[in-house]
């Protein structure tokens, strides 16, 4: 897979394409509940916030897992791990294997999110590259919860760098939400929320959040 020799980044990441993807559509199941033949669930959205031995092989054997992601709505760009304690390489490596899945699921014809991940700022020169600019564009706070300062700071660097035109959240922890609240002028803001197993589906607008929080 070529990817059309188009890359992005000193590290020549294939590109996700921004699409018309119909957020409003978007149902959330993991990976791990996929299945072939799964009728019942075609129009769910895929996510890959698991483990990653779960879902290697849609990297590994990516031609092979195609039969049974084509079935669903839309596909999250796996979420390879980037911790602060793997060596660079290593982190290099998990946006590669992002950004490729995500491209080669695009120019098979699916609906893909891009997902965004970031370690510390070492990460910063390559973690927003092989994103279009304007994307919509998926998060997950899930393993951030005792770090705000360095979510926020990541953060913020992805919408100076890609400049989503919607950010999808995974995982609805409060007091991250109220940061990001006072950073949107116009930009809508989606949280999806996992508890008990149950998907829970919030949509808000900016202008919204700080008027029912009192933000000036």
């Amino acid at each position: 897979f070529l990817y059309n020799c188009k890359s992005a980044g000193k590290y020549d990441f294939p590109i996700i394409r921004k699409q018309d993807i119909d957020v409003e559509k978007i149902k959330l199941m993991s990976f791990s509940d996929a299945k072939p033949d799964d009728s019942k669930n075609r129009d769910k959205t895929l996510h890959f916030f698991t483990y990653d031995w779960k879902f290697e092989n849609v990297y590994e054997k990516a031609a092979d897992e195609l039969e049974k992601l084509k079935q669903y709505y839309c596909l999250l760009s796996p979420d390879f791990s980037i911790f602060t304690n793997m060596p660079l390489a290593l982190q290099i490596e998990s946006v590669f294997k992002n950004r490729w899945c995500g491209a080669f699921w695009q120019s098979r014809g699916l609906n893909v999110i891009p997902t965004v991940s970031w370690g510390d700022e070492k990460s910063f020169d390559f973690c927003f590259d092989g994103i279009e600019e304007g994307a919509v564009v998926f998060v997950c706070a899930y393993y951030r919860e005792n770090d705000e300062s360095s979510f926020m700071t990541g953060y913020n660097e992805m919408l100076k760098r890609i400049k989503p035109s919607l950010v999808l959240c995974y995982w609805f922890i409060w007091y991250h939400v109220n940061h990001v609240k006072n950073f949107f002028a116009s930009i809508r803001i989606e949280y999806y929320c996992c508890m008990c197993y149950c998907v829970c589906f919030f949509i808000s607008t900016a202008a919204q959040c700080r008027k029912q929080n009192n933000y000036t």
